[in-house]
């Protein structure tokens, strides 16, 4: 991972989020991820060579966010919680 790369998510999202993504084994340049202020969670891995918007990434995961939700043990789950990172 580029120290740039590395310096951004320490910044937005802090070390532990950091650390989950550095051993992640996923492959991607991309990962969709679920954060707020209590969780930062990856839901999964993209490689792609263009944009890809939250419902692209979850369409192509084929994830079901109110399962995932439920296997999280959270109680629902927040849309605006839901976001892209570079991770190259």
């Amino acid at each position: 991972m580029k120290e740039h790369v590395r310096e951004r998510i320490m910044e937005q999202y802090g070390a532990e989020a950091l650390e989950k993504i550095e051993n992640a084994n996923l492959s991607g340049n991309m990962f969709l991820v679920y954060a707020d202020d209590y969780t930062f969670e990856i839901i999964g891995g993209i490689l792609t060579n263009h944009s890809m918007s939250v419902d692209d990434a979850i369409d192509f995961l084929g994830v079901d966010m109110d399962a995932w939700a439920e296997d999280q043990g959270f109680d629902g789950w927040d849309y605006g919680a839901l976001c892209l990172v570079d991770v190259e």
